[in-house]
């Protein structure tokens, strides 16, 4: 699907959403982060997008600045200020959550700091404190793909607190409501990859290399081993065996060797609970 049709099929979906189910799934979404290490261990710096006004097309934001904040975490908001992709700041807020709620509304109904504003405001744009962003868009899937309104603006930021800190900093979490979680979503070649997407169901995470080569370790210690005799048929017939959950889950299958005589089936199929990622799964189960 297009960008553009696949922007004009999610909205279609949000349309339905009324304000209490809004509400609903945005506490559910801070549950889940509370359960995320990057955001569970923050303390230094964050930054957060504001909900636009009166619109149910995106996860309500205000509960989750109220945990940053209250935990004392440095929490900088984005301010628009030009056309190109790299005219978005991220200013830390000065004050309490009431000040933040009565910062300007822009014509779309999104709190943002005026010129005003964001002269007594830190610009934390390109600072390294920043450990983690949490970021909004029309669309998300399962690769922690993500699907903006088209401006570039925090696929430019994005890359730029990458490039800047490196090492796997900072963390950027996309969040999502159920709606927006899609099968696929078309990336192109300035389109940042997420680190992770949580919804009210949990917290999707991109497979990384890391966990390519965790997975590999894992076979050559032999959990992941042949069994003799295991076949295409019995891996054919895994499907009738296994009972997919209602959910979004990582599922990793094991072949395993049972001893000899115990007609043990050769396959287990783990499903995730204690890991972010399939080879973490894999070792739990093992």
């Amino acid at each position: 699907m297009s960008k553009p049709s696949l922007r004009a099929s999610v909205a279609a979906a949000l349309s339905s959403i009324t304000p209490a189910q809004r509400a609903s799934q945005s506490a559910a979404v801070l549950e889940q982060l509370r359960s995320v290490p990057a955001f569970a261990s923050c303390t230094g710096a964050a930054s957060i997008y504001l909900p636009m006004e009166g619109a149910c097309n995106e996860v309500d934001t205000w509960p989750i600045v109220a945990d940053l904040l209250a935990r004392g975490v440095r929490v900088a908001v984005p301010r628009v200020c030009g056309c190109s992709p790299t005219d978005m700041k991220m200013l830390g807020l000065s004050g309490d959550l009431e000040a933040a709620k009565a910062l300007p509304r822009t014509k779309w109904g999104i709190p943002e700091p005026d010129e005003a504003a964001a002269a007594s405001m830190e610009d934390l744009t390109e600072s390294e404190d920043l450990s983690l962003l949490l970021v909004p868009g029309v669309a998300f899937d399962a690769r922690c793909g993500r699907l903006g309104h088209g401006r570039g603006y925090y696929d430019a930021f994005i890359s730029r607190q990458r490039r800047l800190q490196g090492g796997g900093r900072p963390q950027v979490i996309g969040l999502a409501l159920n709606e927006q979680i899609v099968e696929a979503v078309p990336m192109g070649e300035l389109d940042e990859r997420l680190d992770a997407v949580v919804s009210p169901q949990g917290e999707l995470r991109f497979t990384s290399e890391a966990d390519g080569a965790k997975a590999a370790r894992l076979l050559q210690r032999g959990e992941g081993a042949p069994a003799e005799g295991a076949g295409a048929g019995e891996a054919a017939a895994l499907s009738s065996r296994v009972e997919i959950a209602v959910g979004r889950f990582k599922y990793a299958c094991l072949r395993v060797s049972p001893p000899r005589g115990s007609g043990g089936a050769p396959f287990l199929a783990v499903r995730s609970g204690r890991g972010s990622y399939h080879a973490d799964v894999a070792e739990a189960g093992g």
